[in-house]
């Protein structure tokens, strides 16, 4: 069991790196985004124009000040403001991925534990000294196995309502990039603008991704239990324990999910749905702004 534990410590290391590097990259971007907008000031210094040259604001926000003049002001505030969202985001990621592989690995070591109850050694015992392990570990296998499910279900409890926040929050923003990216690409005039917007749907894609991954693992390792003990040599087993493990598979053939608020279950699938929905909602958004235009031009 040493090499499946192994296993999940490399696997949860690698992707907490990967998230906790949000605030990383998000720092190298936040300070390219910073050195893009103040680009004209530094063009004025360099090569003095007759001319003004145009602000740029990565995110427009209406702070009822003048923005020339405290526009150093609203960028750093932006730039803080996203910085310490990237801080709280990659926070509860990395704590929601620690548990989920953690129950991943208790999964794991139950389908380890029933697949090596009927080894040959065993069998071939006496019938009190095997029937005396093949109790032991029966009760040690069905006991990581409901803990791995009651492990789930808290974390369900826990951070149901939170990670269908964050779903919900990533569904909208990604939509709203998206639409933001074929509104700045159609007439290709501002290309930081495009670049800004195409790094923000990838920023949303990897995470809304990240999430669903971990989920996928919960039920693929909780249903790869009924596989393990459907594939073991139940057959030659006495008749008390080939009933016992007939209530292990009607039990293990309920996968174990994380669910969102009640709705949504976390899976590659669900990745896929939530991937759809949102084009839908670009394009009902498109759609509408098109209606609003030749409505304005009729007029």
């Amino acid at each position: 069991m040493d090499f499946i534990g192994e296993q999940y410590y490399n696997l949860n290391r690698i992707l907490l790196v990967c998230v906790g590097l949000w605030p990383f990259i998000g720092t190298v971007i936040g300070m390219g985004i910073i050195i893009l907008s103040s680009l004209s000031f530094i063009l004025d210094a360099i090569i003095p124009l007759n001319e003004s040259q145009p602000l740029w604001l990565p995110v427009i926000v209406e702070y009822f000040v003048d923005q020339e003049r405290y526009f150093f002001a609203i960028l750093i505030h932006t730039f803080m403001f996203a910085y310490a969202g990237c801080i709280t985001i990659a926070a509860i990621a990395t704590m929601l991925i620690a548990y989920v592989l953690h129950n991943c690995a208790i999964f794991e070591i139950a389908s380890y534990r029933i697949e090596h109850i009927f080894d040959e050694n065993i069998l071939q015992m006496s019938k009190d000294i095997r029937q005396h392990i093949l109790y032991e570990r029966l009760i040690h296998a069905v006991y990581l196995h409901r803990r791995a499910v009651d492990l789930a279900n808290i974390l369900t409890n826990s951070f149901a309502t939170l990670y269908f926040i964050l779903l919900t929050f990533g569904v909208a923003s990604t939509s709203f990039s998206v639409f933001h990216f074929f509104y700045v690409l159609t007439p290709v005039n501002d290309v930081f603008e495009v670049i800004a917007t195409n790094i923000f749907i990838l920023l949303h894609l990897y995470y809304i991704y990240i999430g669903n991954y971990v989920g996928q693992s919960v039920i693929d390792t909780s249903t790869n239990i009924f596989r393990t003990t459907y594939n073991t040599g139940w057959y030659a087993a006495p008749l008390w324990l080939q009933k016992v493990m007939l209530f292990i598979m009607q039990r293990s053939s309920i996968k174990s999910t994380l669910t969102a608020g009640g709705l949504f279950d976390a899976s590659l699938e669900g990745f896929a749905k939530l991937m759809s929905l949102s084009i839908s909602y670009v394009m009902f958004m498109r759609s509408t702004r098109s209606q609003q235009e030749n409505t304005q031009e009729e007029l």
